[in-house]
């Protein structure tokens, strides 16, 4: 469908939905990442979402970075933008605290999709929605 290389040259995958996403990605001047089925988009600082499959189900995590010591500013920000991101999907979310790294921990928003169609069109819709906030985006 697209003809254009997509994310990393060798690595990215060529299936529709991935090329799709990852089209809009380049399209809109955002910042990502593609290898394989998976793809990693910077949201703003501190927030990513990653696309990926994982068995059967696709998968789109949205990770925010806790540090102890952060600006006020920089947490109502990013917890905005990603709870945001989470409800657009409108899906039943899992959420995850890993504490692994003293001082830094990351809040993990998991939104679960059997096909993913649907999951490249809500987030899509949720993204489209933020744009604004994006980095990188015009």
């Amino acid at each position: 469908m697209y003809e254009y290389e997509a994310g990393i040259p060798g690595h990215a995958s060529r299936k529709p939905w991935a090329l799709r996403l990852q089209k809009w990605l380049r399209d809109h001047g955002a910042i990502f990442e593609a290898e394989g089925e998976t793809t990693r988009i910077h949201i703003v600082t501190g927030v990513v979402v990653e696309v990926s499959r994982h068995d059967e189900v696709y998968e789109a995590t949205i990770s925010v970075l806790l540090p102890e010591t952060i600006s006020d500013d920089y947490l109502v920000d990013a917890i905005t933008i990603a709870f945001k991101l989470a409800l657009l999907l409108g899906k039943k979310l899992r959420y995850e605290l890993d504490t692994s790294l003293e001082g830094y921990p990351r809040l993990y928003i998991t939104a679960s999709f059997e096909d993913p169609d649907t999951l490249v069109e809500r987030l899509l819709q949720a993204l489209e929605a933020t744009s604004k906030t994006m980095q990188g985006s015009s």
